[in-house]
Parts: C-alpha cells; structure tokens; sequence
C-alpha cells in the first residue's frame, strides 16, 4: 500500500522569500578585514591575527554549544592537544604536512573517543565530564616533560616559509570570513533546523526521525577536529608553546567569548575574540594587568542581563534579520485533500502482542493487545494511570517493554531505536506538547521532514537544502494548510496560544507522512472550533489509507472519529470493540464510562439486534 499522501501546494504555488539579508554584512566584513594591514600597527596586527585563531576556536565551541547545545568545559584540552602535536613532531624534524595531519588527526580521534560516553550525558554531568578531560589534559602536557617539555616550554617549532604576520593574517581573514559565510547559510538550511531541534527539544528531535545520538557524536568529532586546526594555527603562529596557554582557565574564556558573542553566531564570536584578546593588552598599558578576570565578569553579566542573545543577536536585531520562511500565495487550498487510497486492508498495520512494560515495582502495562488495520481510527480511553500514554511511548519505542511485541506491517520493531520507527513510517505528538520554542512555526514543521527523507541514506543529500526551496516549502506548507495554520508560519513558536501549539504538533507529524499516527490527548485545551477542525482532520488522515491511534479523555470526540476503541484499567486491556459497544460492555461501564452516552454519528458500529 502507497503512504498516505496529502495534496500540497504546487511549485507555483509557494512565493519564496529573498534569504541573503545578511549579504550586505559580509561584504562590510571583507572590506574591514581588507583594511586592516594597512591601518593597524605590528602590534595590534599581532592581536587581531591572535583573535583570529581564538574566533576559529569560539566556533568550535559554538558547533558544540550554540549549535547542538552540548556545553563543553574542555575545549582547550582539544586546542592543546592539536598544538602539541604539531609542535613536538615539528621539532623532531618530520615534515610539515605530517605534523599538521598529525595535528588535526590526534584531536579529532580524541573527540570521538571522549564524545561516545558525553554525548550520552546531559547538563551538569556533560559540564563535568568535558571538564575532567580539560583538566587531565592540562596536568599531562605539565608532566610529559621529556615530550612537552613542560613549564619550560616547547620551543624551535617550525611554520611554513611565509611572512608569519601577513600570510597568517590573510590566511584566517579568508577562513573567518568563509566561516562567517558558511553559518549565515547553515542558519537558512534544514541542516540548521536539525541542529537546532537537537538543542531545542532532544526527545522531539528523536521522534521526528534523527538519530541525536549520532548527531551529537559527529558535533564532538567536528568541534575537536577545528579546535584541533586553531592548535596548529597557534602553535605554526607562535613559535612557542607553554602548558598554561591550554588550562582550564582558558576553556572557560573560550566559553566566555562564545556567550559574549552570541550562540552561532561567527561575526559576533569574532567580535568577542578580538575584544577579549585586547582586554589584557589594554590593561597591561595602565598596569592593572590583575583585574583581568574582573573585567570579563563584568562584560559576560553585561551581555547575560542586557543583550541575552549575545552580540550576534544584537546584530541581528539591529540589520532588522526576521526568521526565514516561505508564503503560500492566498489562492491556494487551506485544506489540501488527500489523495485515492490504495484501499484498506485486512492485515493489522500495527500490532501489539502481550506487551508488558515496568517502572520499578508498578506494572504500567499488563500484558496488553492492540491491532490496528489500515483506514480506521482506534481509540485508546481509560482512567488516568490506566497506562495509555505508556502505550503510545512503548509503540514509538521513547519507553522500552519488558515483555512481548511490537510489529509495524508484520516486521518486529522491538530493538528499534525511537528515531528509526518514525523513518519506518510511525509519527506522534505528545501529552506534554514537545516543540522547539525558540524556532518559528514553519521551521518546527520542516523538521518532520527529517523522517520523511531518511528513510534512504539519499536523504542525507539533502541536509543543505534550503528552506525557502519547493522540495521544503510545499510538503511543509501542505501541512501547515492541513492543520489550518497556513497563516501564522513565520511566529515564534514560543508567543502562540496552547491550543495552536497542539497544531503545530500535529502539522510536525503530517508532513512526515506517517502510515501510523499517534495523537496522545490532542484535544486537550482546544476551543469548541478547534476540536471540530481536528476531528475533520483525523477522520480525512485516516480515510486517506493510514492507522490513527487516538488517546483521548473527551469520550464525545472519541465516539464521532473512532471506529473501533481499547480500553485499559490498570495496565490491563478490558475491552476492545467499537465505541457503542463499550459503552454497554459492564467492565468499561464499571471501570471508567458509568452512564456515559456517546454522541451520534457512529450509529454504523451499534451491535446488531
């Protein structure tokens, strides 16, 4: 059977918007950066190449940070770790580019083995463990002193024959701009959309189809490997390398600058670099070389209480920078229709068989069956605690089972992780609404997409793909319309009302074009007019050919869109049967429903006389 399929906006349909605002940036950027060598003395070349290399390393911190949102107290044991590497074969006499593979291999190695256990790790423990490897790394270069030399420091370190002053500058102006260059894309990309879901929401990120895990270790192996560049840079640079130019202190200033300048932002990291660069210069002129530290407490409270977004944001407020998003022309459909089904089918789609699942000593599920064929409904009622919500996260795989199967169109799906069943073709929203609050509507929407194209390893072609490009905006619009939020695409997902955040959850979920979906309480804080438009749209999603598994207190929604009904009481399973039987079956009548009337309109399932 074909997927469900809904029929979106045409190529002609959708009205791009223009996505180079910040052209006019760069450019101003490339001619600052030009005209440096020609206004600045020796010195302050010096500290503007220096900062330079330290904004390269604010951007590893960021593809860590502000990208995945990982937050690394270790990145100078990466940078050290590059620089020594360079710095001790470069001595022994190999040739450079040796040392400099060298230099970029060991870090990036380093990231992968410290990222399969941190990747793992959330919060204050990820905090801790980077933390741990910065300071090993540290107290290593002090004691290997027959390789590092130690605190004498490692001295005769070799650079290409170049003028060291105007071929490092240039080098990493060309670097830092194209880096520059290559975020403001990054940002207009599902590639940025992906990375910021990862930071957004983790669980939501999963269940959309990305495998976070992965994302977060290749974050780590991408963030050392550049750190492990800057080192090289550095150490070709200066000529000399002491332990101490690698502490923990100096992580904490990388991190300083990354927050100074902004979460991903590389203009803003840049500016930081370079004003925390001249800070101690500047105070060495007035001998208060001790209130350094100071200083950049101060300026870090500065930017945390009165610019949040870092100076990145600032420049984006102040360059009138908007959230990219497509426009559907007016003309077009709010409710695409969906297409012919290939016709229903007697086989269950889903099936679920004796599954069982534990928390401690509660039994949340007993032994529960459920099977749901294609074009029908099935709703899931119970009493609070019955065990539904538990269901629907045993199906998605969020809560492993303890006993029994789960299959999707006969193909078992126990050992599956929850990213993989949403790319097999099984979507949700949640109790709780799970959405990356600081992205816009249309961007949380183009993250269902995820599961959409993974499906085959040439979907990962697809990861620059702009946002404003036909292949994202119409399946993402055509769920939008289907939703019937077609109009409030560009909003910030954080200043919506409740009952819209259900349908932006919802749209999420569409456009992935799921065989089942999973609706887990959608009702739950919607208007009388709402709830009418979500029943049309679950019963014409269902009608289109795919199972809809409905959880749902309001039993009047429930018997109006629900062809068949599962009812738990205690984790147990007590009835299965359509929505008038429960209503006359003694177990449901005396467990949960008592003299509940289900609304007209599925007279078709009454029991025959």
């Amino acid at each position: 059977m074909s997927r469900p399929r809904w029929r979106g906006p045409s190529q002609g349909d959708v009205t791009l918007l223009p996505i180079s605002r910040g052209a006019a940036g760069l450019m101003v950027l490339i001619a600052v950066m030009a005209a440096v060598p020609a206004v600045a003395s020796p010195f302050w070349l010096k500290m503007v190449t220096i900062a330079l290399i330290y904004s390269l390393v604010v951007f590893s911190v960021n593809v860590l940070t502000g990208f995945a949102g990982l937050l690394s107290f270790g990145q100078a044991g990466f940078v050290g770790a590059g620089a020594y590497a360079y710095g001790v074969l470069s001595v022994s006499g190999l040739p450079i580019p040796v040392c400099v593979t060298a230099g970029i291999a060991l870090p990036t190695v380093l990231g992968l083995l410290i990222g399969l256990p941190a990747a793992r790790l959330k919060g204050h423990y990820l905090a801790i463990g980077t933390l741990g490897f910065g300071v090993f790394g540290a107290q290593l270069l002090n004691n290997m002193v027959d390789i590092t030399r130690g605190p004498m420091g490692l001295i005769g370190i070799r650079s290409p024959a170049l003028d060291r002053t105007t071929w490092f500058y240039l080098m990493l102006a060309i670097a830092v701009t194209a880096m520059t260059a290559l975020v403001a894309l990054e940002r207009r990309t599902f590639l940025g959309v992906m990375l910021k879901s990862v930071k957004g929401d983790e669980i939501a990120a999963e269940a959309s189809g990305l495998a976070t895990f992965a994302i977060k270790l290749q974050a780590f192996c991408a963030s050392a490997c550049l750190a492990g560049v800057c080192g090289v840079l550095l150490a070709m640079y200066l000529r000399f390398l002491t332990p101490d130019l690698f502490d923990t202190g100096e992580s904490f200033r990388y991190l300083m600058m990354a927050v100074v300048g902004g979460a991903g932002s590389a203009t803003g990291g840049f500016i930081a670099a370079l004003v925390l660069t001249a800070v101690p210069e500047v105070l060495r002129l007035f001998g208060e070389t001790n209130v350094r530290l100071l200083v950049y407490g101060v300026m870090v409270l500065f930017v945390l209480w009165f610019v949040p977004g870092g100076i990145g944001g600032l420049l984006d407020r102040l360059a009138g920078r908007k959230p990219v998003f497509v426009r559907p022309r007016r003309d077009g459909p709010r409710y695409p229709g969906a297409a012919a089904s290939a016709g229903a089918t007697a086989a269950p789609v889903l099936a679920v068989t004796s599954v069982t699942k534990r928390f401690g000593g509660v039994t949340a599920l007993n032994a529960v069956d459920l099977e749901a064929v294609a074009g029908e409904v099935h709703g899931v009622i119970g009493p609070n605690g019955a065990g539904k919500s538990t269901l629907i996260g045993c199906i998605t795989g969020v809560n492993g089972i303890d006993g029994g199967a789960i299959s999707f169109r006969g193909r078992r799906l126990d050992d599956s992780g929850v990213h993989a069943r949403a790319r097999h073709g099984i979507a949700r929203t949640f109790q709780k609404i799970r959405l990356c609050q600081h992205l816009t509507v249309f961007e949380n929407v183009a993250l269902g997409l995820a599961a959409r194209w993974f499906r085959s390893r040439a979907g990962y072609l697809r990861l620059l793909t702009p946002l404003s490009s036909p292949a994202v905006a119409a399946p993402v619009f055509a769920a939008l319309e289907a939703a019937g939020i077609a109009d409030i695409a560009a909003a910030q997902v954080s200043s919506l009302p409740y009952g819209r955040r259900h349908f932006v959850e919802l749209a999420r979920a569409l456009v992935a074009r799921p065989e089942v979906l999973l609706l887990d309480e959608p009702a739950t804080g919607l208007s009388a007019s709402e709830r009418r438009a979500l029943m049309t749209l679950v019963k014409g999603y269902a009608a289109a050919g795919a199972v809809v598994v409905l959880v749902e207190h309001d039993l009047d929604m429930v018997g109006r869109v629900c062809d068949r009904v599962t009812v738990l009481e205690h984790g147990r399973r007590i009835f299965t049967g359509t929505p008038l039987e429960a209503q006359h079956h003694p177990e449901v009548v005396r467990a949960y429903l008592g003299s509940f009337e289900f609304a007209a309109g599925n007279d078709d399932h009454a029991p025959a006389a």
